[in-house]
């Protein structure tokens, strides 16, 4: 893959890089890509925290919280058969 992105780098410069410029960008893709995979894994980490933070306050408000339900009657359905009432 180091070789794919050096000859695109190459091909956009229009030039030969030199064998000191091709480590140089090689070492300096090896750096971002190390900054992009440790930053990825710190979001991976927060994420963690983030939801363990998130499923302890939801147990606490349920458990302090006393769920009901209230129920009325809004109407009464009659099923007739025949002409009467069932």
């Amino acid at each position: 893959m180091r070789l794919w992105v050096l000859k695109a780098a190459q091909d956009k410069t229009g030039k030969n890089l030199t064998r000191h410029e091709a480590l140089k960008a090689q070492r300096e893709i090896a750096l971002l890509t190390k900054s992009v995979r440790d930053y990825e894994k710190s979001l991976h980490f927060d994420k963690m925290e983030l939801e363990k933070e998130l499923r302890a306050e939801v147990e606490a408000f349920l458990g302090k919280s006393k769920l009901t339900a209230k129920i009325c009657r809004q109407f009464v359905l009659q099923i007739r058969n025949g002409g009467k009432d069932e």
